[in-house]
């Protein structure tokens, strides 16, 4: 009995193993479409660049994230690339205003998602989004850039957190607002 489970465990490995190699070449090979234009002519280069890419990351040991929602990411899609297009309007407003208008400003953030994986990607989708840039990570406290303060810096970064958390299927509630 102990060989078949030590079998269906070394079974269970492989597939982890392929389906990381998998979606890492997925993820990977979707951002160099969108890097390139949709440029079919450039996979020669982005073929093994990607190939490369997932070699690296399995050898780092990065795994394919087993516990996102289908539902979870039907909804931030959308909300994310709606942000990320009015705050490339913001900072193009900015950037052509005969007076820029800045306050930047650090802020702490407590973040409230439960895993590590979730609170990385937190993390990275708060420096993607313009006019904010994760500085730190620390444990649960992150340290955010922003370039101005007068805006709810916080409460858009709890509203992200929750559109995080049900990407990855939190259930946590996340309603109150971080200090």
């Amino acid at each position: 009995m102990s060989a078949t489970s030590a079998g269906g465990d070394k079974g269970n490995g492989v597939w982890a193993l392929v389906r990381a190699c998998l979606f890492l070449a997925l993820l990977l090979s979707g951002i160099w479409w969108v890097l390139v234009d949709g440029d079919n002519g450039s996979w020669p280069l982005g073929a093994p660049a990607v190939a490369l890419a997932v070699a690296v990351g399995v050898l780092a040991g990065h795994r394919a994230p087993t516990r996102w929602q289908l539902g979870g990411w039907l909804g931030f899609l959308p909300f994310f690339v709606v942000r990320s297009v009015l705050g490339a309007f913001d900072v193009a407003r900015r950037v052509y205003h005969p007076k820029v208008d800045l306050t930047p400003a650090f802020f702490d953030y407590r973040i409230r998602l439960t895993t590590a994986t979730a609170q990385v990607f937190f993390a990275n989708a708060v420096s993607l989004l313009p006019g904010t840039l994760s500085a730190q990570l620390r444990g649960d406290q992150l340290v955010v850039h922003a370039l101005d303060a007068t805006q709810p810096v916080q409460r858009d970064l709890a509203i992200l957190e929750e559109r995080v958390a049900r990407l990855f299927g939190q259930t946590a509630s996340l309603a109150e607002t971080s200090e």
